[in-house]
């Protein structure tokens, strides 16, 4: 405590056990001292000394623990320290959601650098979340005013309320173009979405009834035109949220923003030539522009959510899917082998002597090894193929209908190229090699996916012992 307060991270009162019922106490801003706990650190050491029973008393305390602190919604960093201790162990206590544990002795300075890594995780998260909060809270209050309007308000605020139980972006756009066409007949909408990192993404809909010989033509148009209107408007130095009438009626573009913030550009357009269409109007100018409003918000909510969930399936450093997405699909591609007794291969691959790269080295070319070796496996595997960080120096693959000789073609290849490769070359470089545990069903009989990962634990721990930069096949 003395170390951490000393570099400015202010400490509570340590609890002498996970048992204590006054440790929820600072949890909530409604505590007695009114602290909030952002990290939280165990010592495990005494539960493992060696002794497995203990050790598993130990795991299953941390595991009620976090599990109570999540139910009062605390997003306190849960970092875990002590003796080294099974691998099946650290894994269990990973995904139970601790963030990190660190084997003693402990090192001070890697210790500082994961608790601020983990208040900045913790950090990011609760933005993110606020940030949604605050648009729920906009949208709700834009519901309550469409209760109070007229017929046509009435509707759009039964288009919103579809809209607002997609939390994809592409089936909420769908959504609201079918909902809006029972507000104002159109003959084709396209939307204009704003690019937030990726590129600018566009959706466009034409009455499937119109079989024009040139119906490709116009839709190319369509969306070349809407593409330099959205880019004009996001260059325009005003905000409107007005819709416009424009080719005498025949068009209608109407900008989609959230109070200062510039979202995209739509469009609706109707085929004058066609005697039944009318030209748009003022009205349906007004009623346009009352529609999209709400829409904006759910559709930047959604794309908050698209954000928070890319956050909490992708590992931060490699890019590459975590260990929580990992499991999940997993969990998936095991229940399908259960269904089609389609075959499947498993792969954990561990970067050998890793610690002595980041010891000789530091951790900033150790993150430099880990970013490039994932890029090594993206360019090792199919685009079916799963790859994720599993936590530290460990890699899986999981490879769909792979037969045993398929998966260890794959996993020979991504030894000899880890071998082969020289990691940060543009300033020191240096050599890393791999060991690589590989499981294969049906040729094993397994009961769950956990099971399955397993079995690849152990291939993986005989082929480092058996001397590294090798491949094992698991064992039942």
């Amino acid at each position: 405590m003395q170390f951490l307060s000393q570099r400015g991270f202010p400490c509570l009162p340590a609890m002498s056990t996970l048992d204590d019922k006054r440790l929820l106490m600072p949890f909530t801003k409604g505590g007695k001292n009114g602290a909030a706990v952002d990290v939280v650190l165990i010592d495990l050491s005494r539960s493992s000394d060696g002794d497995q029973k203990a050790i598993g008393v130990g795991v299953k305390k941390v595991h009620l623990f976090l599990r109570r602190i999540r139910e009062i919604n605390s997003m306190a960093c849960v970092i875990l320290t002590g003796n080294p201790i099974a691998l099946d162990k650290v894994s269990k206590l990973l995904r139970y959601g601790v963030y990190d544990y660190l084997c003693l002795p402990l090192s001070l300075t890697r210790l500082k650098k994961t608790i601020e890594q983990g208040l900045k995780n913790k950090a990011q998260a609760e933005e993110i979340l606020s940030s949604m909060e605050r648009a729920n809270r906009q949208l709700a209050a834009e519901k309550d005013y469409l209760k109070k309007s007229t017929e046509n308000l009435n509707l759009i605020y039964e288009i919103n309320q579809t809209v607002s139980r997609c939390l994809n972006v592409d089936d909420l756009i769908c959504s609201f173009g079918q909902g809006l066409k029972r507000l104002i007949p159109y003959d084709a909408l396209s939307i204009f979405l704003k690019g937030a990192g990726e590129s600018d993404r566009v959706w466009i809909w034409a009455n499937s009834e119109k079989k024009k010989p040139n119906n490709g033509v116009f839709l190319k148009r369509l969306r070349e035109k809407t593409v330099a209107w959205g880019n004009a408007y996001l260059q325009a130095d005003t905000v409107s949220s007005e819709a416009l009438i424009c080719q005498r009626g025949a068009e209608m573009i109407v900008p989609l923003a959230v109070a200062e913030e510039k979202v995209g550009l739509l469009r609706v357009k109707k085929d004058l030539t066609n005697k039944k269409n009318t030209p748009f109007d003022r009205e349906q100018a007004d009623i346009l522009s009352k529609a999209v409003a709400p829409f904006c918000l759910t559709l930047r909510n959604a794309h908050l959510y698209e954000h928070v969930n890319a956050m909490a399936l992708t590992d931060e450093l490699t890019r590459i899917l975590n260990r929580r997405a990992f499991m999940h699909l997993l969990e998936r591609e095991f229940k399908r082998f259960v269904r089609l007794g389609t075959p499947m291969t498993l792969l954990i691959i561990d970067l050998d002597r890793f610690k002595e790269v980041n010891d000789r080295y530091g951790h900033l070319v150790g993150d430099i090894v880990l970013k490039e070796m994932a890029f090594l496996l993206k360019g090792s595997v199919r685009e079916i193929d799963i790859l994720a960080r599993y936590g530290g120096e460990e890699f899986v693959v999981i490879l769909p209908e792979t037969e045993s000789e398929e998966g260890l073609i794959v996993a020979e290849r991504i030894r000899r190229l880890s071998a082969s490769h020289l990691f940060n070359k543009a300033q020191k470089p240096i050599r890393v090699t791999v060991s690589i545990g590989m499981v294969t069903l049906p040729s094993f009989s397994v009961e769950s996916a956990e099971a399955f990962l397993h079995l690849a634990d152990l291939a993986l721990y005989r082929a480092k012992r058996k001397g590294r930069n090798r491949i094992e096949a698991g064992f039942s």
